[in-house]
């Protein structure tokens, strides 16, 4: 999660500077990541474990759907504003439509605890049968 809230203190004239910065970071460290996981989850419709359902993966696809079309229709136009230097309302705009993001996020990782709990019981219990 990007840590939107302490570019509230950085100052006006350093702000640009930071700005670019976390720019040039967000995309091996987020997006490439967040994309190779979107892959993955599609690839999953043809090639799941039997103890994972088509809806627990449409589930967690809507919640990286969800992230993806924050971010392009919401985050990246107010991060191209800021790109002209600090803005306290679209600081603040920022940091609450952020949490779409973090809501998604949370939902998607509680997906993914679950599909793996699932497969782990699927895997103890096929231990167990075959002991």
């Amino acid at each position: 999660f990007v840590v939107y809230h302490s570019w509230q203190f950085v100052g006006s004239n350093e702000f640009a500077a930071m700005h670019i910065a976390a720019g040039e970071r967000i995309v091996p460290l987020l997006v490439l990541p967040t994309f190779i996981l979107t892959i993955l989850c599609v690839l999953m419709f043809w090639k799941r474990p039997s103890q994972i359902s088509k809806t627990q993966l449409w589930l967690a696809l809507a919640m990286l759907l969800a992230g993806w079309a924050s971010s392009a229709f919401i985050q990246i136009p107010i991060q191209a504003q800021l790109t002209s230097g600090k803005n306290d309302a679209l600081l603040k705009k920022l940091i609450v439509t952020d949490w779409i993001r973090v809501i998604a996020w949370l939902i998607y990782i509680g997906i993914i605890i679950k599909m793996l709990l699932q497969i782990i019981a699927a895997y103890k219990m096929k231990q167990t049968v075959t002991v």
